[in-house]
């Protein structure tokens, strides 16, 4: 169950952020409303403090709303409805009909039959902010825990409205009940003009994009790690999610060094994996091949290369499967982690004697080094008993030092479910950053590989050692840090998990063909850690993606921001929310050549903006 809360004020808008009221925790609905249970008061015996003769009360619960009560009448005013019988409610939906819009104040207030609560009103929910016509507020029974509860006993709901610059008047008021039931998840009935998803005061119709995989997508410049060989894959995880990168063959593998060279210089490889190895090269995949023992069972390199026969009988095999796979694979990867297993030494020792030998064989292939791990840290803040990993920098770096000029990729492996609270975290961009500058300073001018990123969720037996989040929680971490690495210009390849790859894949349309680029851009208001990046599509559009890069929740938690862009005025500007594929266009103003986009509504996980120039 996805909530979007975006906090209201009982008081005034602050610096740019809405808060919550203390009375209760209170949000708006989003485009799909999900509170458990039915809704109570469709038709029920309904009073109000005033009436106009042609908007009586009953209006407010006839279950339409195009039609509405009004008082006819300025606030204070209210509407009570008679359930008929007590009930345990666990929210309320009230669906604005006001004009002009402005500052409103409300409070639901419930009681029960004679007995239990007696006669005594009691303050359910507050809200207090700035409403427009056709909004819906949504309060919710949310327990200290966090999740949806009860109010209960409640037979008598009453809606009272403080302050608003309209006379008093509501579409629909909707009470809900049946903790234990289903969530209702359908579509809003016609003509329901549901809050701010995406900007404040907004009312443009909200809809849903299909964003689907074609096959004459662009390269997204994202890809996923395939370290064992399931021959379902392409047709379950890499075609349909809109990968164009494969990172394969890095653990228990039939391609790994071991079950390749079956006896001393004699070769052979899985048929299988050969035949999905043509059907990515055909698709038009880049491949990046691991060319290792995996997961270190049954090696051959039992004195890890301290033995130089070893080197040399590894550099026979290297030499069979480029010259296998030269047609088809564009990257060959030196090792797997080798800082997990081997001395830096003998690594670079290995490359040293290999490196020549690929560019001898392919000259037009890709050496990809070191595919370097980090290291693990127990009883970090925040991991529990979970492990913390961080990158071993000092490993990779020794290896740029010694042959970043001879390679034409970097690879490493930054994230095995780290918390956004991390100071490792928090400070990797700024790593990336220098693992570039340092490359570069070395004479490399190829591509930055960032693999096997991975958070795991419950349902998930891999990687026992990692922090588990929900499902929700990983697929915005994996959001997050494809927009973070394209927008570095480095090609992210993430692992599978047991999340939803719908986010993925939209994600991936979304970046189809596009390139990072720097954009002026200006941001006010009090969204607290707010990372953003900007890319280039090739008919001219740009994309901004932004996010609050806090720890993410199961929620989701707006604050309000407002964008300033230069050089773009007089663009359109769609948002879309990769979680559901929702989009709406965004209210706009040109000041001095900028593009503003006032009242923007940003939350824990990258939200598009695209922009379309005008004229474009």
């Amino acid at each position: 169950m996805r909530r979007i809360i975006v906090w209201l004020a009982v008081i005034a808008l602050v610096g740019g952020t809405l808060t919550l009221s203390a009375e209760a925790a209170a949000g708006l609905s989003e485009p799909a409303v999900c509170i458990p249970g039915t809704n109570v008061a469709l038709g029920k015996p309904v009073t109000a403090s005033a009436t106009r003769p042609t908007s009586d009360p009953a209006r407010a619960v006839d279950g339409l709303p195009n039609t509405f009560w009004n008082s006819d009448q300025h606030a204070p005013q209210w509407i009570e409805i008679d359930l008929g019988r007590n009930y345990a409610v666990t929210g309320v939906v009230l669906l604005v009909a006001q004009a002009p819009e402005g500052q409103t104040s409300h409070n639901v207030l419930v009681r029960s039959s004679a007995g239990a609560w007696g006669s005594y009103w009691q303050v359910a929910a507050s809200f207090a902010g700035y409403t427009v016509n056709g909004q819906a507020l949504t309060g919710l029974a949310i327990t200290p825990g966090g999740v949806i509860g009860a109010w209960a006993p409640v037979r008598y709901v009453r809606v009272e409205t403080i302050e608003s610059p309209s006379v008093v008047a509501w579409r629909e008021i909707e009470v809900y009940s049946g903790a234990a039931g289903p969530c209702r998840n359908e579509p809003s009935p016609p003509g329901r003009n549901l809050p701010w998803p995406f900007q404040l005061r907004n009312r443009a119709p909200v809809v849903v994009l299909p964003l689907e995989v074609t096959p004459d997508m662009g390269d997204p410049r994202v890809g996923t790690a395939l370290g064992s060989f399931n021959p379902s894959d392409p047709d379950t995880v890499v075609y349909p999610v809109g990968f164009r990168w494969v990172n394969t063959s890095f653990a228990g593998d039939p391609l790994n060094w071991q079950h390749v060279e079956v006896m001393p210089g004699v070769y052979s490889v899985d048929e299988a994996e050969d035949a999905t190895i043509s059907g990515y090269a055909a698709n038009g995949i880049a491949i990046v091949m691991n060319l290792g023992v995996g997961d270190w069972v049954d090696e051959p390199d039992v004195t890890r290369f301290k033995d130089p026969a070893e080197i040399v009988r590894y550099g026979e095999y290297v030499r069979f499967m480029v010259n296998r796979f030269k047609d088809r694979v564009g990257y060959f990867e030196l090792w797997n982690e080798p800082n997990a297993t081997l001395e830096l030494v003998d690594y670079l020792n290995v490359l040293n004697h290999v490196i020549p030998i690929v560019r001898a064989e392919a000259p037009d292939a890709k050496i990809v080094v070191p595919a370097s791990s980090g290291w693990w840290e127990w009883g970090y803040p925040g991991y529990g008993s979970s492990g913390r990993n961080v990158l071993d920098k000092a490993f990779l770096f020794g290896v740029l030092d010694s042959v970043g000029g001879l390679v034409d990729a970097i690879s490493w492996h930054p994230m095995f479910g780290n918390r956004a609270d991390d100071p490792y975290y928090q400070g990797y961009p700024d790593l990336v950053r220098e693992i570039k500058a340092r490359a570069q300073s070395n004479g490399f001018e190829g591509v930055y590989l960032a693999e096997e990123m991975t958070w795991r969720t419950p349902d998930d037996t891999n990687d026992p050692t990692f922090q588990r989040v929900s499902p929700t929680v990983a697929a915005k971490y994996f959001v997050r840090t494809i927009l973070l690495h394209r927008g570095l210009d480095t090609v992210p390849i993430i692992a599978p998990g047991a999340f939803d790859w719908a986010s993925i894949r939209r994600t991936n349309v979304l970046l189809a063909g596009a390139e990072p680029v720097d954009l002026s851009l200006l941001v006010e208001g009090t969204a607290p850690d707010l990372e953003r990046y900007a890319f280039s599509l090739p008919d001219g559009r740009r994309i901004v993606a932004l996010w609050t890069d806090g720890v993410p929740s199961d929620d989701d938690v707006r604050t309000i921001t407002d964008l300033s862009i230069d050089g773009l005025a007089g663009s359109t500007v769609r948002a879309i929310d990769v979680m559901d594929g929702s989009s709406q266009e965004l209210s706009t103003s040109d000041i001095g050549g900028r593009l503003m986009i006032d009242g923007l509504l940003v939350t824990d996980y990258p939200l598009f903006l695209e922009i379309s120039p005008s004229g474009g």
